[in-house]
């Protein structure tokens, strides 16, 4: 491309190359004179299809996993992740994990917010040992059993023993 200036005529050179970025540069024709240009070519980034994913989460310092993978601490917000279906965990210390399983779609973002729930953990003993317990109606063995990662609040536990009477504990009525 040629076009004047007030001070005489300018070129615009202009590089192609397949996997490489385009590069455009002016120079001032002088007649009678050579003119050297010189341009530098940067590798194109792929051409691969990218999606994005922002999460969030409702607990400080949580780390965030993809497809097993630390993508560091919440908040996330990357653009550079391969569409399709991946498996997301937000995770920790002391409180459930939220686990999504996401489809990502190319050139679009997915946003999760991740609300952890804290918890606690239980050991539980009885005379005599071997009574099945449950913890609000789920059977998670014999005593004495342990069981993490039980979510904070109230819970009703069961115990049953052959040749005893049942026994279960729930929260006090508040009324």
């Amino acid at each position: 491309h040629f076009f004047t200036e007030d001070s005489g005529i300018a070129a615009i050179v202009e590089a192609r190359k397949a996997k490489f970025k385009n590069v455009q540069q002016t120079v001032k024709v002088t007649a009678g004179q050579n003119s050297l240009v010189q341009l530098t070519l940067e590798a194109a980034p792929p051409d691969r299809p990218r999606a994005g994913l922002k999460v969030q989460s409702t607990v400080p310092n949580a780390e965030v996993f993809v497809d097993g993978s630390s993508l560091g601490r919440a908040p996330v917000d990357r653009n550079d992740l391969d569409p399709g279906k991946h498996y997301v965990v937000v995770h920790r210390d002391g409180y459930t994990d939220f686990k999504r399983e996401v489809v990502l779609m190319e050139n679009q973002s997915v946003a999760l917010v991740a609300d952890l729930s804290a918890t606690g953990s239980m050991r539980i003993l009885s005379t005599p040992e071997g009574a099945d317990v449950r913890i609000d109606g789920e059977l998670i063995g014999k005593t004495p059993v342990s069981r993490d990662q039980i979510g904070a609040g109230d819970h009703v536990i069961e115990f049953r023993l052959k040749g005893y009477c049942f026994r279960k504990i729930a929260p006090q009525d508040k009324n």
